[in-house]
């Protein structure tokens, strides 16, 4: 058995290289090259030695720096930033600002966008915001990584922004498929 330990071992490494390319081909594809590029980075602050081979070889490398270079956003965030301008150019055109008190507050359209991962609800988030469109981040409270996520007070506080029409699109991972109390 242990004449086997080192093949063993290189094959395992092989194989969670294998299937963390994969998932940035699945990153790159679903969500985008910002998902991807968090990705990245986070494998290489994670130290792990399948993902130090990994992110040494040139391949690698080199998508890494297509990536920082690459300044087009997914189809999908294309899509979604036209389709929201659309809904809300009646509301951007009319010259009058929105007060608590005005009925039209609660006419204003609203939107629910659901993303699968927190690093696509932040660049979806900041995508909008630079097109002139008020948005909000809604995650869970566990610990990811990096992100740390939301309170239960700050989740209850970006709800109740969104209810008084604070902003009109709520974009949020799964935890907000779950009995959000949000009627209109």
């Amino acid at each position: 058995m242990e004449e086997l330990r080192g093949p063993l071992y290189a094959a395992l490494m092989h194989q969670s290289s294998a299937l963390t390319l994969m998932y940035c081909a699945e990153l790159i594809e679903s969500q985008g090259s910002p998902s991807l590029r968090a990705f990245l980075q986070r494998a290489e602050k994670d130290g792990g030695k399948a993902h130090q081979s990994l992110l040494n070889d040139n391949r690698i490398k080199e998508i890494q720096t297509l990536l920082n270079s690459l300044k087009i956003e997914h189809p999908k965030t294309t899509y979604l930033v036209e389709l929201l301008k659309e809904r809300y150019s009646i509301f951007q055109n009319a010259n009058f600002t929105f007060k608590k008190t005005t009925n039209l507050i609660n006419d204003r359209p609203k939107a629910l966008v659901f993303t699968h991962y927190r690093d696509t609800a932040r660049k979806v988030v900041e995508i909008l915001t630079e097109n002139g469109i008020k948005a909000a981040r809604f995650v869970g409270q566990a610990k990811r990584e990096l992100d740390i996520g939301m309170s239960q007070e700050e989740q209850s506080a970006i709800l109740e922004s969104f209810r008084n029409g604070e902003f009109d699109v709520l974009v949020a991972t799964s935890i907000a498929e779950e009995g959000l109390d949000i009627p209109e």
